[in-house]
């Protein structure tokens, strides 16, 4: 996949060499879902040697579940806080006030 068309001639080479009922596009489609099942089964080799249904790390928790939701929830909850009344650099409504 890292050298430029060999994926893509070797896709052709395939589909001409091959017995099948499905046309070019269909064959190219089928390539592509190929690829991708490749590159992710590579991506998720932490998940392989992780055996199912053992606890997650206190560290991946933290750095990744605390973490993500405590900046995430900045960013929601944060512009309502910095213009609200609660804010020092904003003057208090005098129309409300009264």
């Amino acid at each position: 996949m890292a050298v430029p068309f060999a994926a893509e001639i070797r896709c052709l080479i395939d589909f001409c060499l091959t017995k099948t009922s499905l046309d070019i596009f269909q064959y190219w489609q089928l390539f592509n879902y190929h690829c991708e099942m490749y590159l992710a089964k590579n991506g998720n080799i932490s998940y392989v040697v992780k055996p199912m249904g053992s606890p997650t790390e206190f560290f991946d928790k933290c750095t990744l579940g605390w973490l993500i939701m405590g900046i995430l929830l900045f960013f929601l909850v944060g512009p309502f806080y910095f213009f609200s009344e609660f804010s020092d650099f904003i003057q208090t409504n005098p129309v409300v006030k009264s």
